[in-house]
């Protein structure tokens, strides 16, 4: 699971906690392989390659659309302050 990343809302005090499914780790390798492939179809001209390429972007299409629930994730953080709301 990705780091989480604290947003503040200007209007009231309300702190958000905002998770990913995929892992940074996930994310980098996907970006790597996508260069990588792209990079062999632009200097070989084999279709192949441009759609492995495109694989990593289908997968995380997938993800999204099967663990919908999962995949972002915003949290309401408390405080732990008196008198602000949660």
């Amino acid at each position: 699971m990705s780091r989480a990343i604290t947003v503040k809302n200007k209007p009231g005090i309300y702190f958000y906690e905002v998770a990913g499914n995929l892992d940074n780790v996930q994310l980098l390798t996907g970006l790597v392989l996508t260069l990588f492939f792209l990079t062999i179809y632009v200097f070989t001209g084999i279709r192949i390659f441009m759609l492995l390429a495109n694989l990593p972007l289908f997968i995380m299409g997938l993800l999204l659309f099967v663990k919908r629930k999962s995949f972002i994730q915003v949290h309401l953080l408390k405080t732990g302050k008196p008198g602000v709301a949660v």
